[in-house]
């Protein structure tokens, strides 16, 4: 998990693994888990190499890989892709740290995210599923009003980030 926007041997970064985590998914043997003994020799080899370029690496399923980054990978790019274009321009030119900041992502280059997002469609739906229900919880909170509703969802969200 590692990148950036930017693009092109301009954009080449010496220290992009520094804190990168490295998802490794292992193949499965034929009882539909991943080989043990000298069969999962390959595994190592993968965990190993990962480790010496990326501070952290996860062992994951597939599946386990796939919501984990829909969440917080592929989720993120189609908002930040959503928040700009929901932006006229007049007030784009108004946009300060926080904006730029959160909307950074949407510079990213389109032919490497259309494979993604389509590739793990059913989880990114799931995810969007979940965020139309919670903007839609938010909506009726602040219609309404309730102060003291908007303070504990932005508390627990202030808590829950790392």
């Amino acid at each position: 998990m590692a990148g950036s926007h930017r693009q092109g041997i301009d954009a080449a970064d010496p220290h992009l693994f520094d804190q990168a985590l490295a998802f490794v998914t292992p193949g499965v043997g034929a009882h539909g888990r991943p080989p043990a003994g000298e069969a999962g020799a390959p595994l190592r080899t993968v965990v190993n190499f990962w480790q010496k370029i990326c501070p952290k690496v996860a062992v994951l399923s597939p599946e386990e890989h796939d919501r984990i980054t829909a969440e917080i990978s592929h989720f993120p790019h189609l908002i930040a892709a959503a928040l700009v274009q929901n932006t006229t321009r007049k007030s784009l030119r108004f946009a300060a740290a926080g904006f730029l900041d959160t909307t950074r992502i949407a510079q990213s280059d389109p032919s490497v995210w259309i494979p993604i997002f389509l590739g793990n469609c059913g989880e990114l739906t799931r995810v969007l599923d979940r965020f139309e229900t919670a903007l839609q919880k938010i909506k009726k909170v602040l219609k309404k009003g309730e102060a003291g509703v908007l303070r504990r969802f932005l508390v627990r969200a202030r808590k829950h980030r790392l």
